[in-house]
């Protein structure tokens, strides 16, 4: 494999450009979601007293929902059409919207245009980034990935001054107008996701030069299943190429020569012909079987119980995630923190966000502890500090649920690839990335009308964190069972090693 690694850009050369390309494009897609709040102020001001505030808020609310369930589209079409023309079609979806909303004529087809284009787009493009580097790494896979989402605090800095310097002044319609036509620009950036095949002519010289002989596609050790279908291969395309021979009197004399009179005869066309036939018939056939594995679709794995644990975690994180943002700077005006310093605060731990989801993904690229192990951690440490909130009053409780949230609690999701590929295996990773979306569905709509009940009941927001931390924590004990066995394991599996 060291001889592929030469021919293919494996954490190296071009895989870099795919982590710059898809950094821009995460914090466009992942950034620009955090700056609905500048959209939804201004739709405020334009339909004044003509609909009501809840109202407005319903396009939001259903775009993320929709978006969550395009998660499984989006994992079908990079399955289907590759990395490179899936995420082309996100940010296609993505400008329309947009484009869409400045000739809109009404709040109805606004909401159209934003609920069903946008959330396609942003989901589309938030997956795709996070899997397009997968091929192109072995070592740094996690550090990757932590770069490619430091994009969203990138983003979430960059884009609501861009929104908001033109909403200040161009009108409502021309500043949509522009803003969708800047979403096409990064057509360009999505044109240079070649796939990791782009380099097969290459790794093919090498084949031929018999310095390997590995699956051209894979950038990891091939594992014992492979090598079994390898050999099934060679030997069914050395009968059929005996069988082609038998009946051909040209090629007889190939086949029923001695061994060592072949090895001293001299390389004939034909000797070239058969062997090139060869290789071809197994290159084919590899690149065969490996398409058909890629179009499938693992719903599967959905019977998977390691898969099942995990997707009940995700559920219980966000639900969690999805109203700690929103509850957190109520919690402070009613300890009596003014509006100034909760909105420092928050801009202090999204710029925080961005060196931590990197020093996670190089901690998990270490293999100190295993990726499902630095998840659990993490997902219990940011609950732990959200907890907080109800024990420590005023601006240090605030202050410690940020930056538990900012170090840990958003880094999951770097983890999550890395998570799946130890769980249910690295075929699965694209299927179960999309299954995971529709799970956050569920939890956003439950967890807005948990909290709403919660604070109906008791009147303070104190009381919603302990609902925020607990569920959090609690995603991180559900796969404790897991790690557990796995730990258990681990001795007998190193004594046979041993043996």
């Amino acid at each position: 494999m060291e001889e592929a690694d030469k021919a293919l850009p494996v954490d190296k050369g071009y895989a870099w450009v795919i982590v710059s390309v898809t950094f821009c494009l995460y914090a466009l897609a992942a950034g620009g979601f955090k700056c609905q709040g500048v959209l939804f102020v201004e739709l405020l001001d334009r339909y004044e007293g003509v609909y009501k505030p809840s109202s407005l808020l319903a396009i939001f609310t259903v775009a993320y929902t929709l978006g969550c369930f395009f998660g499984c589209l989006a994992a079908y079409m990079i399955l289907k059409i590759g990395y490179r023309a899936t995420q082309m079609i996100g940010i296609t979806a993505l400008s329309f919207s947009f484009i869409g909303m400045a000739f809109a004529p009404n709040l109805p087809a606004f909401f159209i245009l934003y609920s069903v284009p946008a959330g396609l787009g942003t989901e589309t493009i938030i997956i795709t980034s996070l899997l397009v580097s997968g091929p192109y790494f072995r070592k740094r896979k996690a550090l990757a990935i932590g770069l490619i989402a430091s994009g969203s605090g990138v983003g979430s800095i960059i884009l609501p001054s861009i929104i908001r310097f033109l909403f200040n002044n161009v009108h409502f319609s021309g500043a949509l107008l522009i803003y969708g036509g800047f979403h096409l620009q990064f057509l360009v950036l999505a044109s240079l996701l070649r796939p990791i095949s782009y380099y097969q002519r290459e790794v093919d010289c090498f084949r031929k030069k018999g310095l390997f002989k590995t699956n051209i596609a894979e950038t990891e050790p091939l594992t014992l299943d492979d090598k079994e279908k390898e050999k099934e291969d060679v030997t069914r395309i050395s009968e059929e190429v005996s069988s082609a021979s038998s009946a051909d009197p040209k090629t007889e004399c190939l086949t029923n020569g001695s061994s060592q009179n072949r090895r001293n005869a001299p390389n004939t066309d034909l000797d070239c012909h058969v062997t090139e036939l060869d290789g071809e018939k197994l290159e084919d056939n590899n690149k065969n079987s490996r398409r058909k594995t890629k179009e499938k679709f693992a719903w599967k794995i959905l019977l998977y119980p390691k898969f099942l644990m995990l997707l009940f975690s995700i559920l219980a994180y966000t639900m969690g995630l999805a109203v700690f943002y929103t509850c957190l700077p109520a919690l402070g005006e009613e300890s009596g923190i003014s509006r100034e310093i909760i909105a420092l605060a928050l801009g202090i731990a999204g710029g925080l966000e961005i060196p931590c989801r990197i020093a996670n993904g190089i901690f998990a690229d270490r293999n100190i502890i295993s990726a499902t192990s630095q998840y659990t951690i993490c997902l219990f440490v940011a609950g732990g500090l959200a907890l907080s909130c109800t024990a420590i009053p005023g601006l240090t409780g605030i202050v410690l649920a940020l930056s538990g949230m900012s170090t840990m609690g958003n880094s999951v999701f770097n983890l999550l690839p890395l998570v799946m590929r130890e769980l249910v295996g690295k075929e699965n990773v694209t299927s179960g990335m999309g299954l995971q979306s529709v799970v956050q569905v569920c939890s956003f709509l439950s967890a807005t009308y948990i909290t709403g009940s919660i604070y109906g009941v008791t009147a303070t927001w104190k009381t919603t964190f302990f609902y925020i931390g607990g569920i959090m924590m609690l995603g991180s004990i559900i796969l404790w069972p897991f790690l557990i066995k796995q730990k258990m394991k681990r001795p007998q599996l190193l004594s046979l090693a041993k043996e």
